[in-house]
């Protein structure tokens, strides 16, 4: 399934998408609490337009987690799932938190 402790290399990455990394993460941060809001109100199609723009949004950034994870969301808001997509959420929620950890530690490292 997915790896749920993703481990993120951003000496790595692209130089030209390092200045967009913190408000990427930060975006994703708002995704979740939109996610939650959509599932708890039952806004199935609101959760998978969303699910449908994050799928094509981790990729480009280095998080292809964060895409699969997208994908299947879609696929379980879409079925209406609301336990499946739950999880999925919860899943998603601990994948952008430790990227958003994993890169703080990254800056941290590279300007002190």
């Amino acid at each position: 399934m997915y790896d749920n402790n993703p481990r993120t290399d951003f000496e790595n990455f692209p130089a030209e998408l390092l200045p967009l990394m913190a408000g990427f993460l930060s975006r994703r941060k708002g995704d979740i609490q939109e996610l939650r809001l959509c599932l708890r109100e039952s806004r199935f199609n609101d959760c998978k337009n969303l699910a449908h723009r994050l799928k094509g949004g981790g990729t480009s950034y280095g998080f292809p987690v964060m895409s699969e994870l997208g994908e299947q969301m879609e696929k379980a808001a879409k079925a209406e799932n609301r336990y499946e997509l739950a999880e999925l959420i919860q899943i998603f929620e601990h994948v952008v938190m430790k990227a958003i950890h994993d890169f703080k530690l990254w800056e941290n490292k590279s300007t002190g």
